[in-house]
């Protein structure tokens, strides 16, 4: 018996790393809905842990951009993500590695007047400056890459929590069987 209740136990555990519960999705909302936050990510600066994935929620025309690490109004060399969304899209980037990832809007103008912020995975530090606003010029968005799109927030959360759910049960499922 303390065998199988062993099993079952690993089972559940196996199915639940497979699914991703361990790992978390911290949402980040892209322009807001007023003049006042227009220009701005929300929350602009988050800690996660490696493994997390970060929802980049758009609620008007902007890009989620990987920028430098020394200048935040520049594109990061190379390029982890980028992502030119409209209202309703949703980019999704998981951060396997720990360290420091600035991100920008890469519309004329917009990093400038704050539109940036900074990602810190895991044990990573910061550097100082990496929020310092730029006089830099921004670089015209490019082609999308990096991550996982969706077309709208309901479908990819939607997506998601059903694929979660339907393998968190079949767990169920399987510690029960073997009990």
């Amino acid at each position: 018996m303390f065998f199988t209740a062993t099993l079952a136990a690993k089972a559940v555990a196996i199915l639940s790393v497979m699914c991703g519960i361990q790992a978390a999705t911290h949402t980040v909302n892209v322009g807001g809905l007023t003049s006042a936050n227009a220009l701005s990510f929300d929350p602009s600066n988050i800690s996660i842990s490696p493994g997390d994935t970060i929802s980049f929620m758009f609620n008007a025309v902007h890009t989620a951009s990987h920028a430098s690490l020394t200048d935040p109004c520049s594109p990061a060399s190379p390029s982890d993500f980028n992502f030119n969304g409209s209202p309703g899209a949703v980019f999704n980037q998981t951060f396997n590695t720990a360290g420091t990832f600035n991100f920008y809007c890469m519309l004329p103008g917009h990093c400038q007047a704050g539109m940036k912020g900074v990602i810190l995975v895991g044990q990573g530090a910061a550097q100082s400056g990496s929020t310092a606003a730029s006089s830099s010029p921004t670089t015209s968005p490019s082609s999308n890459s990096g991550g996982s799109i969706y077309g709208s927030v309901s479908g990819a959360s939607t997506a998601l929590g059903t694929a979660k759910l339907a393998l968190l049960s079949t767990a169920v499922v399987i510690a029960a069987v073997i009990f």
